[in-house]
């Protein structure tokens, strides 16, 4: 199954007399100020041209970012996983209905956040992808998107947080089975360890709870890595959450 530019359009229309490209490009020039200040990766994204508006280029996966703001969704198709756009994909849609139920002046209060694996120039990077609604057309539509896109070794489920009442709710993925690239089942006790990894126990605790030897804990360890095809541990995590392995 493979995901386009096109797939992630949202099902809304925005009216060109309903948008103020003035306060788009305040935004712009307070986030590019920003991003040299804190030396912090951000993109501004427009749902009425489906195109961004800014990229940061202070980041090792966004190399040349100018060249990539009129692609839209495909500059983020092309430094991705798959699964991880898949996932991408359905918080997208599950915000967008989410963002509908709520009061119009209430719309621009959360943060989505979830894990995504980006693609350096010569690495993989693990990262914490957060979006929030900027700016809304004269309808209440969420016309500016701002994301901060930072390298982070936690890992999170796909989450919103309000940041008027700190409540926070979590996404749950659909199960993936379109992109499983491992060829054997993992064990119990490899799943046992893969849901302890998640809960951000340590290497000593968990080798501790199961009752085994560090060396042990690394075998599995470098089995689980090498079935799921990743190779660092909240790659390993975010995979096996969005294949539903771990709760």
């Amino acid at each position: 199954m493979k995901i386009k530019h096109e797939d992630f359009i949202l099902p809304q229309k925005i009216s060109r007399e309903d948008i103020d490209y003035k306060e788009a490009d305040i935004l712009v020039k307070q986030i590019r100020d920003l991003s040299k200040l804190t030396g912090k990766c951000f993109t501004i994204f427009d749902y009425y041209k489906n195109e961004f508006l800014f990229i940061s280029d202070n980041s090792p996966f966004f190399i040349n970012a100018k060249s990539y703001e009129k692609k839209g969704y495909q500059f983020l198709i092309e430094h991705s996983y798959m699964e991880d756009i898949f996932l991408m994909q359905q918080i997208q849609n599950r915000a967008y209905a989410f963002l509908l139920k709520q009061e119009i002046n209430q719309r621009t209060n959360f943060i989505f956040s979830l894990n995504v694996r980006m693609l350096g120039e010569k690495n993989k990077i693990d990262t914490l992808y957060r979006v929030k609604p900027q700016l809304l057309d004269k309808k209440g539509k969420v016309w500016l998107s701002l994301a901060t896109i930072e390298h982070t070794t936690k890992f999170i489920k796909p989450e919103v947080y309000n940041i008027e009442t700190g409540e926070i709710n979590l996404f749950k993925p659909l199960k993936i089975t379109e992109f499983k690239t491992y060829n054997e089942n993992l064990t119990n006790q490899e799943l046992l360890i893969l849901s302890l990894m998640a809960n951000a126990d340590s290497q000593p605790i968990i080798c501790k709870h199961l009752n085994i030897k560090e060396p042990t804990y690394k075998r599995h360890r470098a089995e689980i890595y090498r079935k799921l095809g990743v190779n660092s541990k909240i790659s390993a995590i975010n995979k096996a959450y969005i294949y539903g392995l771990i709760n």
